[in-house]
């Protein structure tokens, strides 16, 4: 276990114990402690799921998995959201940080030169709950992948030794996943 992932886990457990002696009170219609995700975006693995737990009511940790055609993807984060004690609204803005799979080479037909690279990404957005749902709400986001150094050397390799043309790529990705709430703030 790294030293940063260490840190992570040994804040969220001092918040969530902070917030727990202050905060006795309820947000109205925002209660969610654990929610599952499914969806597309890094925060996914790219198609697939991921569970957030929040231990105060801006500032969750996530994990996720999911298929990134190159092969499977995982990701882990944190979660920051703009979310005051009296608010009402159905849409929540947060920014997010996460380490994992976040680019990948997927080659029509020549498999074997699929691969996928790790690293950080940071992203913005909002979650979105209407008044009628209670138990769900989604989610969506702007994600922008540092892609290493790693990724630019293979790509520069098939282009320069094995013929591969690129098309132009988006330097970020977007996020959408709708979110159940499994586990709610008492």
């Amino acid at each position: 276990m790294t030293k940063s992932f260490k840190l992570i886990i040994i804040l969220v457990f001092l918040i969530h114990a902070k917030s727990n002696a202050q905060d006795s009170m309820t947000i109205r219609n925002w209660n969610d402690r654990i929610t599952l995700g499914l969806g597309i975006g890094n925060d996914y693995g790219n198609i697939g799921a991921n569970i957030l737990f929040y231990a105060h009511k801006n500032f969750g940790i996530f994990a996720g998995i999911g298929y990134a055609i190159a092969g499977p993807g995982s990701t882990i984060g944190i979660k920051m959201r703009l979310l005051s004690q009296k608010t009402n609204s159905g849409i929540v803005p947060f920014a997010l940080a996460m380490y994992g799979y976040n680019t990948g080479i997927w080659i029509i037909g020549e498999g074997r030169y699929n691969k996928l690279f790790y690293g950080p990404t940071f992203g913005l957005g909002f979650d979105y709950k209407s008044k009628v749902l209670k138990k769900y709400y989604l989610s969506f986001s702007l994600q922008v992948p540092v892609k290493n150094q790693k990724y630019q050397n293979y790509k520069d390799d098939l282009i320069k030794n094995h013929g591969i043309e690129f098309q132009y790529s988006l330097p970020f990705d977007l996020s959408l996943g709708f979110r159940f709430i499994i586990g709610a703030k008492h």
